[in-house]
């Protein structure tokens, strides 16, 4: 079994604990370069991707994945996120292109509020399904660091933006323009749509 993150991880020494056999810990350099076989790869999230790439440990999952009977990850960055559905929906005959707008942990790059409201409606309008990730919650009760949520509903034309989102089957209401502005690590917003 391989770990792959920064080493000296709880979640490799909790493997050990629980399973027999080797537990192997590696960064995700080292797992690219990798050559031998696993049971299972475990990828943790630890860094951000640079907008329109890979994070190293996306980089690190798909490097391993041919070389291991399973990989277990946390999808960390919204370009696997994409590959991953797209992936899938391609294994159900059905293509689907996607897009991403990139939320900069920079407040100075990220995109305005009005390009936020745009992307999500349109989205929303078309009935085609719309991922949330944010890395930092920006103080906003109710939403997790380094979650996934699908966002299904929008309204609100001011200051404001108040977005439904379902976690973990249960729906709750967040504010898009304060965890814009209040953000100190960003995220993405993923939009999908089937290809005619």
């Amino acid at each position: 079994m391989a770990v792959v993150g920064r080493g000296g991880t709880r979640t490799a020494a909790l493997l050990r604990a629980l399973v027999p056999g080797p537990v192997v810990e590696l960064t995700p350099c080292q797992a690219a370069f990798y050559e031998g076989r696993c049971r299972a790869v475990v990828v943790e999230n630890f860094d951000l991707p640079a907008a329109g790439t890979l994070s190293g440990c996306a980089a690190a999952r798909w490097a391993l994945s041919p070389r291991s009977e399973v990989t277990v990850v946390g999808l960390d960055d919204p370009e696997g996120f994409l590959l991953g559905c797209r992936s899938f929906a391609l294994s159900r005959h059905c293509i689907l292109r996607g897009e991403i707008l990139w939320i900069p942990p920079e407040t100075a790059q990220r995109p305005p509020l009005t390009r936020c409201r745009s992307f999500l409606t349109s989205a929303l309008d078309a009935d085609c399904p719309l991922a949330f990730l944010n890395y930092s919650n920006g103080n906003l009760s109710g939403l997790d660091n380094w979650h996934w949520v699908p966002l299904v509903s929008a309204k609100g034309k001011k200051a404001s933006f108040p977005c439904v989102i379902l976690d973990e089957g249960q729906e709750g209401e967040i504010d898009f323009a304060l965890w814009l502005k209040n953000t100190s690590l960003g995220g993405a917003l993923v939009v999908l749509t089937p290809e005619e």
